[in-house]
């Protein structure tokens, strides 16, 4: 069993580093390098297209 120390973020100061280095989402370690490639994103314009359709039609 693990066994527990101390919390990491003991004060503000600490808080607000941990905030700049794990919450940046312009950090280039946030996305793997192959995100454009990934299923999700090739299959957006396909989707994208479809919702285009759909709010055509209820107009």
């Amino acid at each position: 069993m693990p066994e527990w120390i101390e919390f990491p973020i003991k004060d503000h100061n600490d808080f607000q580093e941990w905030k700049e280095e794990r919450l940046n989402p312009y950090h280039p370690g946030r996305y793997p390098k192959n995100w454009e490639e990934l299923p999700f994103w090739a299959l957006l314009p396909r989707q994208l297209k479809s919702l285009e359709r759909i709010k055509n039609k209820d107009v």
